[in-house]
């Protein structure tokens, strides 16, 4: 774990990036208007902080930034092109056909947008923004190899309070979220489940898989610390791999423990589902990294052990629920397919980025069923092309990809500090199949967690000698 020196030592750039991490979760996971203005504020401050800092100390930016160029260039024409769906300035034949169906009912013309609801937009658009303040804070200050372990360790404490805060709700039978009942049809249909401080509980289940992903990742940097070389006696090897583990390794299991069981009892398919392949990518990537089969080893056993302890504590459960799952699912695959209509009806100016809840409603059909607000496609991917337009939607996400690019080869490629990227790697995999079925990341403290990763994995993916060749 961190010294107490290490933590001492922190800058005030960097408490104030791991509260702003801690903070996001407690208000129903930042999903209200408030919330957003809140953390776009304090990245905004934050942000301006490392710029002083560096500027006082006379070093200048962490990472030159023609190393992140391309990708900050795309990911600003998306920016820009949301501000632009919001803006009413868009001739009549550019603007949304509800703008002139609401001018015809209402008698009188009306500024309409290129997007269904601007309001929404520049909401969506605020959240887009502070994700990237985010990821170029965690960049800038995850440089410094320590920070970038006290981010996980951080990531993983937080992720373990709000466990622990779910799981006291449970045993207590509070069925709250905060100062709100949980919602009763949810309980009538899966029972009382956990979510801590979150609203949706698949994005609970989301948010404490991160954490499980990075709490993991500590215990075993913690447990083949310095032993991934196939050098050495491989006996002796062993036996220090087994004395850290009772010694280095317990108390972090201790860590992961409760996020562990509240991930469990969110009851959520996809969260679970995915955390395990996130895991799975984590332990392939070290395993890729060692010459040493016992690391090999410990990876296979870690995933055997978790899978049967998953399967005998919450398998009957998700089984019952695979089960009674059919009707849901044609109702998912039947909002996908009125999601791709929506999105060739407007391929390249979209509806509106963040719009859905406004633009859905003319492409819902009755396999979907007659009750409810459909208030987002559930499949973030098909809900950013509809929104954005594919030409800018795959501007976007080409954004994302250079990012976890980057971390994907740090984690096969550097020698040491790969922790960082290792994590990043994993977690993008988790949340980015998350989104194929949920939309996780429209929830922003989950977004937030995934830009600090995204953007410590990018920063510990250059050695210092690539990045003074570069510079």
């Amino acid at each position: 774990m961190p010294s107490f020196d290490t933590v001492r030592g922190l800058s005030y750039p960097e408490w104030a990036l791991l509260a702003l991490l801690g903070l996001a979760p407690l208000w129903y996971g930042s999903v209200l208007p408030a919330a957003w203005v809140a953390n776009g504020l304090a990245a905004a401050v934050t942000a301006m902080a490392v710029i002083a800092t560096g500027a006082w100390r006379g070093t200048g930016p962490a990472i030159a930034p023609s190393r992140y160029a391309l990708m900050a260039a795309l990911y600003a024409i998306a920016a820009a092109w949301v501000l632009l769906q919001a803006l009413p300035i868009a001739p009549d034949w550019l603007q949304h056909p509800l703008w002139r169906e609401a001018s015809g009912a209402l008698g009188y013309p009306l500024r309409g947008t290129i997007s269904a609801n601007p309001e929404l937009t520049l909401q969506a658009l605020l959240r887009l923004l502070t994700f990237a303040t985010v990821f170029w804070i965690s960049m800038e200050l995850c440089r410094r190899a320590e920070f970038a372990i006290v981010l996980l360790y951080a990531l993983a404490a937080f992720a373990v309070l709000n466990s622990i805060y779910a799981l006291a709700d449970m045993a207590f039978g509070w069925q709250r979220v905060l100062f709100a009942p949980k919602d009763p049809f949810v309980i009538a249909v899966h029972g009382n489940y956990a979510s801590g401080t979150f609203i949706n509980r698949n994005h609970f289940a989301a948010y404490v898989g991160t954490g499980l992903i990075a709490a993991s990742a500590l215990f075993l940097r913690a447990v083949l610390r310095g032993e991934t070389s196939g050098k050495g006696n491989r006996k002796r090897k062993t036996a220090r791999i087994i004395s850290r583990l009772i010694t280095d390794g317990a108390p972090i299991l201790v860590l992961a423990l409760p996020i562990a069981i509240a991930l469990i009892v969110t009851t959520s398919r996809a969260g679970i589902a995915t955390t395990f392949a996130g895991l799975l990518v984590l332990c392939m990537l070290i395993a890729a990294r060692s010459s040493n089969r016992v690391v090999v080893l410990v990876m296979s056993a870690m995933l055997v052990v978790a899978s049967f302890v998953v399967l005998d504590l919450h398998g009957e459960a998700a089984l019952r629920r695979a089960a009674d799952a059919s009707g849901a699912l044609h109702g998912r695959l039947a909002a996908y397919k009125a999601t791709v209509v929506a999105a060739f009806d407007h391929p390249v100016l979209g509806h509106g980025y963040g719009a859905f809840i406004d633009f859905f409603p003319s492409y819902r059909s009755a396999e979907m069923g007659l009750g409810g607000i459909w208030n987002a496609a559930h499949n973030t991917y098909l809900e950013v092309f509809a929104g954005l337009g594919l030409p800018v939607a795959l501007i976007l996400l080409s954004a994302v990809l250079i990012a976890t690019m980057r971390c994907f080869l740090g984690a096969l490629g550097r020698k040491r500090s790969a922790w960082g990227p290792l994590v990043a790697a994993a977690a993008t995999v988790q949340l980015g199949l998350h989104s194929l079925v949920e939309f996780p990341l429209q929830t922003e403290a989950v977004a937030l967690n995934l830009a600090a990763l995204l953007g410590a994995g990018t920063a510990q993916s250059w050695s210092s000698r690539r990045l003074a060749e570069f510079d």
